[in-house]
């Protein structure tokens, strides 16, 4: 992609103890911030002035001085799925930010059961973006050991996402982006 198109903006200090990075890709800027004990990726996903918070999954506080310093309006808070790594915050940012839990008006929504029964991935078309969550990430899987989790499922649901074209990249809810034709060449999960 041309690098007017997606490109890597500064990090951004949030409360003198951590940065959160942003991408922009076509119109959406997209910043990451790593939550909890778990690492859990929460994003912040700008469309102009408006926000969608994902997965934020600890650390309130920290997430909202990143929506006050990029002077974002928060939209709604969506989540991949229900584990407690991915929606700890979601109580202090209704009440703190006046939202609600709900589906992100930009994006499609993809149900990717298998790691939960619950799960979904977020998907911007024209920016090329998915939003896994715990479904896919680089070089893994989500886990399909605990409660609710289906192996059979996670096949399919993984099938569903290898749909979309191998420049698609891959914001998962754990560790580094990816791309869809990255982890269909290398994930072990996939072949």
């Amino acid at each position: 992609m041309p690098p007017e198109k997606r490109q890597k903006i500064s990090p951004i200090a949030i409360s003198g103890r951590a940065e959160i990075c942003a991408k922009i890709i076509n119109m959406l800027k997209i910043y990451k911030i790593i939550v909890g004990s778990i690492q859990t990726n929460c994003y912040v996903v700008a469309r102009q002035s408006a926000c969608v918070i994902i997965d934020p999954g600890d650390e309130a506080g920290k997430i909202i001085d990143a929506i006050k310093k990029t002077n974002l309006k928060p939209e709604c808070i969506s989540l991949t799925h229900s584990h407690f790594d991915h929606t700890g915050a979601v109580e202090e940012l209704k009440k703190e930010l006046n939202i609600q839990v709900s589906d992100p008006s930009f994006f499609e929504v993809i149900e990717t059961p298998g790691h939960t029964k619950d799960g979904v991935c977020f998907v911007e078309k024209n920016s090329k973006v998915i939003f896994t969550g715990d479904t896919l990430f680089k070089g893994s899987i989500g886990r399909t050991d605990l409660p609710g989790g289906n192996y059979a499922e996670m096949k399919k649901s993984l099938q569903r996402l290898m749909d979309f074209s191998d420049d698609f990249k891959i914001y998962p809810g754990h560790g580094e982006e990816s791309t869809v034709g990255e982890e269909r060449k290398h994930n072990p999960f996939l072949r």
